[in-house]
């Protein structure tokens, strides 16, 4: 479990929304550290994306880590009409008040149909209109991953461009092609792949 990799002196918990049973993720505490927001591009229960983040969370030391799913973050499609007539969701509102309070941020998008998932751009979507530069200069570290063999690369491509219109200032991208050779039992066994992560984590974080 992810709480054996981290020092004494961090709270693991489950972290939860103000409203509504059952939501996904995790805070770990660290008091006084800087906080890493991670979450995935994908509002699939059983996102391999999610599963990634999930993965990789024992490589962030002496940082307060929070890792949430965009499930549990999900607005109605963003349309002018839609904002003009009830503003903006109070997922979109919560989702945004999580991006103010952190640092850093990690992304691992999904992709469909070559492109990014409906669920990712619309949080971003109804995000740029509250804040049109929301992430505020803050360093993003951009990940993908799918069973296929190009990892969903053409999304993470797509991500890279879009995310600094956001403000967002991207340290590194990585796409993970074949993901079960990759994560067994929720830990990383690919070993070439773990010093890489190691390095853009190390770099990401240099940047905070």
């Amino acid at each position: 479990m992810v709480q054996d990799a981290r020092e004494a002196w961090c709270k693991l918990k489950f972290y939860k929304k103000a409203k509504g049973p059952n939501k996904s993720g995790f805070l770990i505490e660290c008091p006084n550290m800087k906080k890493i927001l991670c979450f995935p591009g994908s509002n699939s229960s059983t996102s391999i994306n999610y599963q990634l983040l999930l993965a990789i969370s024992p490589l962030i030391n002496d940082r307060e880590l929070t890792l949430i799913h965009l499930k549990d973050y999900q607005s109605v499609l963003y349309g002018i009409d839609e904002e003009k007539k009830t503003g903006f969701p109070n997922a979109s509102i919560a989702l945004k008040e999580l991006i103010d309070a952190h640092d850093a941020f990690i992304i691992s998008t999904a992709e469909h149909n070559s492109g990014l998932p409906v669920a990712l751009k619309n949080a971003l979507d109804w995000l740029s209109r509250m804040e049109r530069k929301v992430f505020a200069d803050k360093p993003v570290l951009l990940l993908s991953t799918s069973e296929g063999r190009r990892g969903a690369m053409t999304a993470l491509s797509h991500l890279e461009v879009f995310m600094p219109r956001l403000g967002a200032k991207v340290v590194g991208i990585r796409s993970i092609p074949e993901f079960s050779k990759k994560v067994e039992a929720g830990k990383l066994i690919d070993q070439s792949l773990k010093l890489e992560l190691e390095q853009s984590i190390k770099s990401l974080l240099s940047e905070i």
